[in-house]
């Protein structure tokens, strides 16, 4: 019997594969997962071997003939991460800074564009600047968009954002937070009006069903607001107008 050893890498687990003169506790070094976290933080920049420098036509051939029919290592294995939330992988305290650096990261890319078709995106994303609301608030479609124009120019609208707040919902037991599209404040209206758009060909989608029917209930019984939930044809004259402007098809 051979004697146990542990995973050179000290990962704790008992190693199985021999590696040049150590043992490690995976067939391929980068599975292990301590080596693996070691090998994000010394790879990146200048502490990269190959930092600064490109392979050849000839290199990148003789590496593919090479790993033509090997199986990738990670083939049938689930990422570490599958099914998991920031805050189950992080904490709660780095989970919102990542949150805050991702916000930070699509305004910045929204300003540098000036609004419009966004790069990271196929849709329709940008800023639009509300005289009424007196500052800038961002869209994620050519519905919301028109949506906004709408409200704008509505002389029943005191005010309208994207809200601030999301509306836990459960699926199988397990809690997901949904974010609506916008919210309102009109005249002789003692709530806010919250409102989702989509396209009529997700309306049916059952986890929608389940956002929306969730949203209403908690909106109605607590007398915080009125929601509804808005279709293209809702919309359909401005958003003619704004593919027109955009030269969208």
């Amino acid at each position: 019997m051979r004697e146990i050893i542990y995973c050179k890498f000290g990962c704790g687990r008992i190693a199985t594969h021999k590696i040049g003169t150590g043992w490690i506790c995976e067939k391929f070094a980068q599975s292990c997962p301590v080596n693996r976290n070691t090998m994000k933080k010394s790879t990146k920049g200048e502490k990269n071997g190959m930092y600064g420098k490109h392979q050849t036509v000839e290199t990148k051939e003789k590496i593919g003939k090479k790993n033509l029919g090997n199986t990738p290592w990670n083939l049938g294995k689930d990422p570490y991460n599958k099914g998991k939330t920031l805050i189950e992988m992080y904490g709660e305290e780095k989970a919102k800074e990542i949150k805050e650096k991702r916000s930070k990261s699509v305004s910045a890319t929204m300003l540098k564009n000036g609004g419009g078709i966004s790069k990271r995106s196929k849709f329709l994303q940008g800023w639009f600047e509300s005289k009424k609301c007196q500052r800038k608030i961002y869209y994620q479609s050519s519905y919301e968009l028109a949506f906004y124009r709408i409200l704008e120019r509505s002389d029943s609208v005191l005010f309208f954002d994207r809200p601030k707040f999301s509306i836990p919902y459960y699926i199988d037991g397990v809690i997901h937070q949904y974010h609506p599209d916008v919210i309102s404040l009109e005249k002789d209206c003692n709530f806010f009006r919250v409102y989702e758009i989509k396209p009529e060909n997700e309306c049916e989608l059952e986890i929608n069903q389940i956002k929306w029917e969730t949203a209403s209930k908690i909106g109605f019984e607590n007398d915080l607001f009125l929601f509804t939930v808005l279709s293209e044809s809702s919309l359909k004259d401005e958003i003619k107008l704004i593919y027109k402007e955009f030269n969208l098809k």
